[in-house]
């Protein structure tokens, strides 16, 4: 497991927390939500894998894929 992907993961977590937190998105089962932000996490690696992250924000990228991904599957706007 590359120190990477680790920190993609941590960085998708703390979106979902933060969502979470603020009623943006709701999750009745956890181990779903676990299991999504690793294929998440897995994706964006994939998907990123060349990019230089001298010339883009890996904060903001990560952070705008993790929304989106999360809003489709979670959230609770009608």
């Amino acid at each position: 497991m590359s120190e990477a992907f680790k920190e993609t993961v941590a960085d998708i977590a703390l979106t979902a927390g933060y969502m979470l937190a603020l009623g943006q998105i709701s999750c009745g089962d956890s181990r779903e939500l676990v299991s999504n932000i690793i294929i998440w996490a897995e994706e964006f690696i994939r998907d990123h894998e060349k990019k230089d992250w001298d010339s883009e924000d890996y904060i903001e990228k990560v952070d705008e894929f993790a929304v989106q991904k999360l809003e489709e599957a979670y959230g609770t706007r009608t």
